[in-house]
């Protein structure tokens, strides 16, 4: 998840693809351009910001669009369906997360901020109100059952979290699909 600039005097394609498919951001041969090295730190750094914004606002992206590298990919992916996998596990917490992808909590929190700019305990957050969104989407039942499937024990909160993470109540959200026919 941090960027790594590779620099050497090595003038290789088979070591440049493969340092490029295990996770180097950028390999650069010597003698290299101080402008043209500046310039692609900017544009990595730059990249990441608006790669968090895409993943908080966005409907329903692909992962393999999101991220830069393939294990990236993964990461999240691994992670999204293992908070889906234990949405009715009431004891579920971030140690639990921690534990299935083998980090510590500073680590996966470093980790998912830098990715998504989110913490664990959003991340768990966010994952489940998109199950939420969808369960709304797909299936006519009352929204308080829609809280407690997506792994909420206090429907109030959900309804606070829901609009705070959508700009809408979950009822407000339901009004908006009935008078677009579904569309959003």
């Amino acid at each position: 998840h941090i960027p790594i600039f590779m620099l050497t005097v090595l003038n290789n394609s088979v070591q440049k693809l493969e340092s490029i498919e295990n996770g180097i951001t950028e390999y650069m041969e010597k003698p290299i351009d101080l402008d043209l090295l500046l310039a692609k730190m900017t544009n990595t750094l730059t990249w990441q910001v608006k790669l968090r914004k895409k993943y908080l606002h966005e409907v329903e992206v692909e992962n393999a669009e999101k991220f830069r590298n393939k294990r990236d990919a993964d990461f999240i992916s691994k992670l999204e369906s293992f908070v889906i996998e234990q949405l009715k596990n009431e004891r579920f917490s971030v140690h639990d997360l921690c534990k299935h992808v083998g980090m510590s909590r500073t680590s996966l929190y470093m980790k998912l901020k830098n990715l998504v700019d989110l913490s664990p305990q959003d991340f768990i957050i966010h994952i489940r109100l998109r199950y939420a969104r969808k369960l709304l989407r797909e299936r006519d039942i009352p929204i308080k059952s829609v809280a407690y499937q997506s792994g909420f024990t206090n429907p109030k909160y959900f309804s606070t979290a829901f609009k705070k993470n959508f700009g809408m109540s979950p009822s407000d959200y339901l009004k908006s699909l009935e008078s677009n026919n579904g569309a959003v």
